[in-house]
């Protein structure tokens, strides 16, 4: 998440993208066997991580892992959840199918024709809503529960604008394929969800999305007849935990570079792009920044990321359940504290340029005065598009620790002499 923007605007940029006009794993968190297979010939349970924390540093993945993978009839694929700053949804159902088929139109199209836009604006409209970013700035909660709330439709016509009903928020017992809507909501920190394939699914392939990120993050489950070999459980993981390190591998540089850059300024959310889109973006800060006192320390790429001293335990996680329900906005985890407001956007454009690492000559500077140790002192979470350097001045000697509230062990300190 580049930031607070439109889920809408989210999932053109990925289709664009795919039209080519865009630009290791914890132990815990990686696929894992659990000894609940049955014998060979028999149901299995297989694993997809969704969006997993690695154990070098903090990243968030546009991606299910493994992205694909083959299963049969009466087995169950288990959907497991982590939390990196990132939201995601596991969802399926006929009417996401429209936005998948305009993704798939223009994926190889090098300038797809005005009515593009048009199209995919209406396929994106049909399906539940997730966000509504103009909340933000009236102080209210962006997130829209028919996407965060479990919603399962046989047939008939789910909400898009709300969550559904006790009686829909029921999973059913098996996935036959043929469902309206099969929609999981929230599946973050801890959480899992399985899909058992119904004894009578058709062989064929059954795309997840996640109704945030749209096309953009698929997984596809194929259903192969009981004659062809599938993956075992312990295949699935390995498969998985390739893809993972592959793209922790494409990271680390630029990982490397931000935390080896003591002075100020600093920097934040290392990203690398690839011809296929990002592989996924590293929220690390520098190691430990050392200054003189009296000096300054400016962070680069501050927006959807915080600078955060002493924190307080209600300010994490930036976004999650409430009372143990879809997704809702933290506001003290949003609101400034000790720290100037992020003026608006300017009209027409997004100040801070496309996504992807911040041009620190590009950003507007935020002076948060001076920080001696005491007191919350928080950037909070800028609700437009811009990114900011952010500057803390520090009169004394110390050790000054700090954190992002947005993303899980994304911490660093400042030393000053």
């Amino acid at each position: 998440m580049q930031g607070f923007r439109g889920r809408r605007a989210i999932a053109l940029i990925a289709v664009l993208a795919l039209a080519g006009l865009g630009g290791c794993g914890n132990d815990d968190d990686k696929a894992a066997t659990t000894g609940d297979t049955a014998a060979e010939g028999g149901p299995q349970t297989v694993r997809v991580l969704v969006d997993p924390k690695p154990d070098a540093f903090n990243a968030s993945f546009i991606h299910y892992f493994p992205e694909k993978l083959q299963a049969h009839a009466g087995d169950t694929v288990q959907y497991v959840g982590d939390f990196t700053g990132e939201v995601h949804t596991v969802t399926a159902g006929s009417m996401i199918k429209p936005l998948l088929d305009v993704t798939a139109k223009y994926k190889d199209v090098k300038e797809p024709p005005p009515e593009a836009e048009e199209e995919f604006g209406k396929a994106f409209g049909s399906v539940p809503q997730a966000f509504n970013p103009e909340e933000l700035g009236k102080g209210g909660d962006p997130f829209i529960q028919a996407a965060w709330e479990p919603c399962f439709y046989a047939t008939g016509t789910p909400p898009i604008d709300k969550a559904c009903d006790a009686e829909h928020q029921k999973q059913p017992d098996a996935f036959h394929g043929t469902e309206v809507l099969y929609n999981a909501g929230y599946v973050g920190q801890d959480t899992t969800f399985d899909i058992k394939l119904a004894d009578d699914i058709a062989p064929g392939d059954y795309v997840i999305t996640c109704l945030f990120h749209g096309p953009e993050m698929t997984s596809t489950i194929t259903v192969v007849p009981e004659a062809t070999k599938v993956p075992s459980p312990a295949e699935v993981e390995a498969a998985a935990n390739a893809e993972l390190d592959g793209f922790v591998a494409k990271l680390q540089g630029p990982v490397d570079t931000v935390r080896k850059n003591t002075k100020s300024p600093g920097r934040a959310g290392a990203a690398v792009e690839g011809e296929d889109g990002p592989p996924g973006e590293a929220n690390v800060f520098p190691d430990n920044i050392a200054v003189k006192a009296g000096e300054s320390v400016t962070w680069n790429g501050i927006g959807f990321h915080t600078v955060t001293f002493n924190a307080t335990e209600d300010m994490r996680p930036a976004f999650g359940p409430e009372n143990g329900k879809g997704l809702h906005l933290n506001q003290k985890a949003f609101k400034p504290v000790n720290s100037p407001a992020y003026p608006p956007d300017p009209e027409g454009g997004d100040e801070g340029g496309p996504p992807g690492p911040p041009d620190p000559s590009k950003e507007k500077k935020l002076d948060a005065g001076s920080y001696s140790g005491s007191g919350l002192k928080h950037s909070g979470i800028n609700p437009g598009e811009a990114t900011y350097g952010y500057t803390v001045k520090f009169p004394k000697a110390g050790t000054y620790e700090y954190i992002c509230v947005v993303h899980p062990d994304m911490e660093g300190k400042v030393t000053v002499s």
